[in-house]
């Protein structure tokens, strides 16, 4: 991403939604490296980041069944505590900064 970043000098907004990782230790390495992406390449001029992932457990649930990926598959959305510290310590910087995250509420 840092590349991408440097590469795009008038970019101001961000827009982030990952694909849900299906294994657990995956997420954790893909937040980690985002986090470090968002602690020390972000560029000064981006204003606005918007974080936006949605959970369908069902489809976790449903493929957790298959012993392919038995033990492969989480349900647990939960984000690595040092991408949730670099969005709060470099919100600062920004003008917006929305993060939304699609929940059952039953």
């Amino acid at each position: 991403m840092q590349l991408l970043w440097e590469r795009l000098p008038r970019l101001e907004n961000i827009v982030y939604e990952p694909w849900r990782v299906s294994r657990r230790s995956l997420k954790i390495m893909y937040d980690k490296e985002l986090a470090s992406a968002i602690q020390d390449a972000l560029p000064s001029h981006v204003r606005t980041v918007s974080n936006f992932e949605v959970f369908n457990d069902q489809l976790a649930l449903t493929l957790r069944s298959d012993a392919q990926y038995w033990g492969l598959i989480t349900t647990n959305p939960i984000a690595d505590i040092k991408l949730v510290r670099a969005f709060a310590s470099k919100s600062r910087d920004f003008e917006h900064l929305p993060i939304s995250h699609m929940i059952d509420a039953r």
